[in-house]
C-alpha cells in the first residue's frame, strides 16, 4: 500500500488535480454557459422591441396614478343610488372588513393582532373628500394596503357610496364640554 509520500500517490493526485482543472476549463466553454451574456437586454429608459400581440387583452387601471391629496377634487361617475350602495357595501365586507371591520368602526380582526385602523365612520374620515377616500382605496395609505389593482374603478366610487351612507347613519358626537 503506498504511503502519502510515495511517487505514486503523488502521481495519481497531480492526476486527479489535473482532471479537475480540466472538467472545470470545459465547464466554461459549454454553449449554455454562456446564454445570460447573449440574451435581449431592456435597456433603462428604452421601448422594449416587441409589441403584446394584437388579440391582447390589456390589464391594469384605466386611472392615471394621482395622489391622495390631488384626487380630494375627484367626483364621483355615478349617483350614490341604493343598487351602488349596495354593491359597495358587499365589496367592502371581502376587501376592507377584514382591517376596518364589517361596519367601517376599525375592529376588524386583523386590527386584533396589528396596528388598528382608523375608523371610517367618525373623526378625521368623515370630513375627507370623497376623491381622497377613493385614492386611499386605489394606492392605498401609511400602512393600508392599495387594492387599486383588485376592485375596479366602479367598484371604489361604490365603497365610497357605502362608508358615506354608513357615516350618516352614525349620530354625530356630542359637543365638547356638553350641550345645554
Amino acid at each position: 500500500m503506498p504511503g502519502p509520500e510515495s511517487p505514486r500517490a503523488r502521481r495519481i493526485g497531480a492526476g486527479v488535480a489535473l482532471a479537475a482543472l480540466a472538467a472545470a476549463g470545459t465547464a466554461v466553454a459549454w454553449p449554455w454557459s454562456v446564454d445570460m451574456v447573449y440574451q435581449p437586454v431592456l435597456k433603462p429608459g428604452r421601448s422594449p422591441a416587441w409589441r403584446p400581440p394584437l388579440s391582447a387583452v390589456p390589464w391594469g387601471d384605466p386611472d392615471p396614478p394621482v395622489e391622495r391629496e390631488q384626487a380630494q377634487g375627484l367626483e364621483a361617475p355615478s349617483p350614490a343610488d341604493e343598487t351602488s350602495i349596495a354593491r359597495g357595501g358587499e365589496l367592502f365586507q371581502i376587501y376592507c372588513s377584514p382591517c376596518h371591520g364589517a361596519d367601517g368602526a376599525g375592529a376588524g380582526p386583523v386590527a386584533k393582532v396589528y396596528v388598528p385602523p382608523p375608523s371610517l365612520l367618525v373623526g378625521p374620515n368623515v370630513g375627507r373628500p370623497d376623491g381622497w377616500i377613493y385614492a386611499t382605496i386605489r394606492d392605498g395609505g401609511a400602512i393600508m394596503p392599495s387594492y387599486g389593482m383588485a376592485v375596479e374603478p366602479g367598484g371604489r366610487w361604490d365603497i365610497v357610496h357605502w362608508v358615506r351612507a354608513r357615516q350618516r347613519e352614525v349620530p354625530p358626537p356630542p359637543p365638547p364640554g356638553g350641550a345645554p
